[in-house]
């Protein structure tokens, strides 16, 4: 049986691409299926969530599950102090050797240090491999205690559209094939609000958009979550 451990443990660079962003943007798994996403489509993106952040700047930011980098690559370009943690060994060399300057760690999400602050914490397309709500709540807990500025969970899967984002990613293949294919490989679902109550909690500002990626076939069945102090 797999798990998505062993599959982010495989990922790598590819000679496919020709720009540094591409590459990473391959490594980190928006190359294939319904998750592909053009260079200059994630650039907006990476734009749009600057801005609802407030980053400015001298702003530091860190990622959980930051992967190869490809968030943080326009922000490092930017001269911005930026570090993660990715429990992908692989992806962790390619970031530590295409953002050199960044402070990565190979470790679990739930290992990230609280105490090196940074201005903003975020998450992109990771919190959905996360086994269990109960896991999700310590990592966006330690996320909150972390950031001294804004916190951001990207590309969330939507409780709401569950079932149907499950008979799309099923497509033609019978109840068998699929079991066989995606043995292990479930992807964990949130209502907003059980956002909202974390926000409450810890007294944070809460804005929820439906994600909003250009050409990205995953619009309809994910949210981001941006928390302010």
């Amino acid at each position: 049986m797999q798990n998505w451990k062993s599959i982010w443990a495989k990922r790598e660079l590819t000679s496919e691409y020709d720009t540094v962003l591409s590459k990473l943007i391959s490594a980190d798994g928006f190359d294939t299926g319904f998750g592909t996403i053009k260079e200059e489509d994630w650039i907006s993106y990476i734009d749009h969530v600057s801005a609802k952040l407030n980053i400015i700047p001298n702003d530091s930011i860190y990622e959980v599950g930051c992967g190869s980098g490809a968030f943080l690559y326009n922000f490092y370009k930017n001269k911005h102090n930026i570090g993660g943690i990715d429990y992908s060994e692989n992806l962790i060399v390619i970031a530590n050797q295409y953002l050199e300057a960044g402070q990565f760690k190979y470790d679990e999400a739930i290992m990230i240090d609280e105490k090196i602050k940074y201005d903003t914490v975020l998450s992109n397309g990771v919190f959905f491999y996360f086994p269990s709500l109960e896991y999700a709540k310590k990592v966006l807990n330690k996320m909150i205690n972390k950031a001294t500025k804004s916190i951001a969970i990207l590309d969330v899967s939507d409780q709401e559209w569950k079932n149907k984002s499950l008979k799309i990613r099923k497509g033609n293949m019978t109840e068998e094939e699929y079991s066989k294919r995606y043995s292990g490989l479930d992807h964990l679902y949130y209502s907003k609000q059980w956002f909202i109550d974390i926000a409450l909690k810890h007294n944070l500002k809460i804005e929820i958009e439906q994600q909003n990626i250009n050409n990205y076939q995953n619009n309809s069945y994910r949210f981001n979550v941006f928390l302010y102090r």
